[in-house]
């Protein structure tokens, strides 16, 4: 933290039951607060652990991912490798 500034940039994570990173919500923290800000992830994840969506938090409700926000998708093949893949959400998939 800069002289007189008063918060830091932060990070909260969220990990589901296996322990693997779930979320990361970007924001502002004091020594007792935190806000959400823009720039948080939150991933859907396979059983072997590819993510086959991440919502990028770029909507004015920071800190909840809803159907505002930037969602990329993803599919994979037999043998692990990303099969096709979607940036934007909007089914242009590569």
């Amino acid at each position: 933290m800069r002289p007189g500034q008063g918060w830091y940039l932060g990070h909260t994570f969220t990990y589901d039951d296996l322990h693997r990173l779930k979320n990361d919500t970007r924001g502002r923290a004091t020594e007792t607060t935190f806000t959400a800000g823009a720039g948080g992830r939150e991933w859907s994840l396979d059983l072997l652990g590819n993510w086959n969506e991440m919502i990028l938090d770029t909507a004015t409700s920071y800190g909840t991912f809803d159907s505002s926000d930037q969602t990329e998708t993803r599919k994979h093949n037999g043998v692990n490798e990303v099969w096709e893949s979607d940036p934007d959400g909007a089914g242009s998939a590569r």
